[in-house]
């Protein structure tokens, strides 16, 4: 009997991971296609009630005309955009597990969970799903509702995460490489940030610290991967 080529039990072996990979991202398709869909269904009938209402409070006055109803152009894109980035996140975090350091996905994995202010005093992460935007401002709010960009930015954490925790489960490992080795190898691209962040302060042009800390955790991240 002929063995298994080494090429043909390999593929076997990445089988699950591609499963739970694509099931991830096409849940998360789902999920950010209903989000948007029902938004722009919500407040399209919201409008329509209130056109309605005047209408048949002040039958001779004047009142908007009807809307037309939303279309696949109104929430594909943005629910599009969702899945790209969550999609770019979980390969981020892939390819950190595969150059061997998989306690550095939960590095990945917290991005979508990193605040910015999206009002003065008040910290959300924020959303790739710009029509999600209406539950966190609903029409007439004077303060944004937090819950469901807590939600989202959790579930997107969740669903990184999972992907790279079933190849770290796997039990694969690269040689280790040493703390001096490895800034060694950051230093370069360190120098490129210091350069941009200096260029940015001589123009006078300030930096918000939580965003530049954001921006920051992604480099470290990216670049701990690519340089092994």
């Amino acid at each position: 009997m002929l063995s298994r080529t080494p090429s043909r039990t390999s593929a076997r072996s990445l089988r699950p991971l591609l499963q739970v990979t694509l099931a991830v991202i096409c849940l998360q398709a789902l999920v950010q296609g209903l989000v948007a869909h029902s938004v722009l269904a919500q407040t399209w009938w919201d409008t329509e009630w209130v056109r309605l209402h005047l209408r048949l409070a002040h039958p001779g006055a004047a009142y908007a005309k009807r809307l037309p109803q939303p279309g696949w152009q109104d929430w594909v894109p943005s629910a599009a955009t969702a899945v790209g980035s969550t999609a770019a996140l979980i390969v981020l975090a892939l390819l950190v597990v595969h150059s061997g350091r998989g306690w550095w996905l939960l590095a990945v994995a917290v991005l979508p969970l990193v605040p910015t202010e999206l009002a003065p005093g008040t910290w959300a992460p924020p959303l790739t799903n710009q029509v999600a935007y209406a539950l966190v401002w609903p029409a007439g709010a004077t303060q944004p509702h937090l819950t469901w960009a807590w939600v989202s930015a959790g579930v997107t954490s969740l669903l990184v995460a999972l992907p790279a925790a079933a190849l770290a489960a796997t039990g694969y490992r690269r040689p280790s490489v040493s703390p001096g080795q490895v800034l060694a190898r950051l230093f370069p691209a360190a120098l490129a940030v210091l350069a941009y962040v200096g260029w940015q302060a001589a123009a006078g042009r300030s930096t918000d610290p939580f965003l530049a800390g954001w921006y920051g955790l992604l480099f470290v991240v990216g670049a701990m991967t690519m340089t092994g």
